[in-house]
């Protein structure tokens, strides 16, 4: 963590020095000019943090957003020693976060309040675990006989001697997203008390690395995540909250709070419990049988979900809890573990048949082409309809010790004198 400094002087008195023509960000800047929204985007976002309050602004593009909220946000990290998340829907913006805006905003409140830049506020960015290779999933797969070809494996082995990240994103050869999903981290699958990779992996130490930043830059969905999982993923005792493109949140808090049950995601949790339990080889052979009867009859159209399910459902099902019920009769203590996988695969198919929940809706829905050009079956998905209550009661309050800001180019609704922030407020529970 950054060094706590002393408290500066009033930060409201220090925005106008920083945004100045020929303040420190101008000289740092290429192609900098002063903008007078820009600096009152500041200073309400600097009025949220002071208030521990909630912040909705619709920033136009010229507005200068990014260097808006990241002012108030660093003068106040580096003076108070709390901590700052700023959640990004895209990659591109993730990027120039991190190479354009972060760099010289630092350097500027750095010689506005007289410390020296090396001593400035830390930023990284945290990727969710499906983006790193687990060691131990890895060698499972090369144990257990690889749906990889040749080639692939070849380079795999190779690439996981030599790389000191283990990230996808720097991965020198491609790798379709079926053969990575058997060897990336998957939080289903991980008991890292009992791992014995746990002091080397990949995953963790990127993690371990981003939690002593003062500032850290993560993704909607993975934000989303971390609700969803009371805040497992990463900290955010005491720590203010930017959600940049905004706009954004609500389609993606659908998905991240819904389910998705395909023939796909049946074949991939049995590999994992074959993998590692050869007792539960003859129940998973048997679920993934059923699953194929099971969403053939999905695509034939006779099924009405919550009311008849497909013949092999009662198949499927018992087939699941077989599997889990070998799981749980292994003496290792990491393959217990993985009953939480087919738990969770078998509540997910449970639900689009039993009495559904009013906040969703529920659907069949073409499947993704497969690897190969085989069969694609259709899939069961469902998405969360009424967004508001899990963004006041899950999201919310991870962040009570900090202020809230949503921006966006596109956050209001409407034009001219009717445009408003009405639309946003009640999706997201802020009425």
């Amino acid at each position: 963590m950054a060094s706590k400094r002393k408290p500066a002087p009033s930060r409201a008195s220090r925005l106008p020095e920083l945004f100045a023509d020929a303040g420190p960000l101008a000289s740092r800047k290429s192609g900098y000019g002063f903008r007078s929204q820009q600096l009152g985007l500041a200073q309400a976002v600097e009025k949220t943090f002071e208030g521990r309050g909630v912040l909705l602004a619709d920033a136009p593009t010229g507005t200068g957003k990014s260097a808006a909220y990241l002012a108030p946000a660093i003068l106040d990290v580096a003076s108070s020693g709390g901590r700052l998340v700023v959640s990004t829907a895209t990659l591109a913006l993730q990027a120039q976060l991190l190479s354009e805006d972060l760099p010289p905003m630092r350097a500027a409140a750095a010689e506005l309040e007289g410390y020296p830049e090396e001593e400035g506020v830390s930023y990284a960015v945290l990727k969710g675990r499906s983006n790193f290779l687990c060691v131990r999933r890895h060698q499972d797969t090369l144990r257990a006989g690889t749906i990889l070809d040749a080639d692939l494996l070849s380079n795999l082995d190779l690439w996981a001697v030599e790389t000191e990240t283990g990230d996808r994103e720097d991965l020198p050869f491609r790798v379709p997203v079926g053969p990575w999903v058997e060897v990336a981290s998957d939080g289903e699958d991980c008991s890292p008390r009992l791992c014995a990779f746990r002091d080397d992996c990949f995953y963790y130490t990127h993690r371990d690395r981003a939690g002593e930043a003062d500032l850290i830059v993560v993704n909607h969905s993975l934000l989303l995540a971390n609700a969803a999982s009371g805040g497992a993923i990463f900290d955010t005792k005491g720590t203010h909250l930017i959600v940049d493109e905004a706009h954004r949140l609500e389609e993606i808090m659908a998905e991240t709070f819904g389910a998705r049950v395909s023939y796909g995601r049946v074949r991939y949790v049995m590999r994992q419990a074959k993998k590692r339990c050869a007792s539960a080889v003859a129940s998973a052979d048997r679920a993934e049988m059923a699953a194929e009867l099971f969403f053939q009859d999905l695509g034939s159209g006779t099924s009405v979900l919550h009311e008849s399910p497909p013949r092999s459902y009662d198949t499927l099902e018992g087939a699941l809890i077989s599997v889990g019920s070998a799981l749980a009769s292994d003496p290792r203590e990491e393959v217990n573990a993985l009953q939480g996988m087919v738990g969770r695969l078998r509540r997910d198919l449970l639900s689009f048949y039993s009495k559904p929940d009013e906040d969703y809706a529920y659907a069949v829905v073409a499947g993704r082409s497969r690897r190969g050009g085989g069969r694609s079956y259709p899939e069961l998905k469902s998405w969360l309809v009424e967004t508001a209550e899990v963004f006041r009661e899950n999201v919310l309050p991870l962040f009570e010790g900090g202020g809230v800001v949503l921006t966006s180019a596109t956050l209001a609704t409407g034009s001219g004198p009717r445009r408003s922030f009405g639309y946003v407020r009640r999706r997201l529970g802020l009425d």
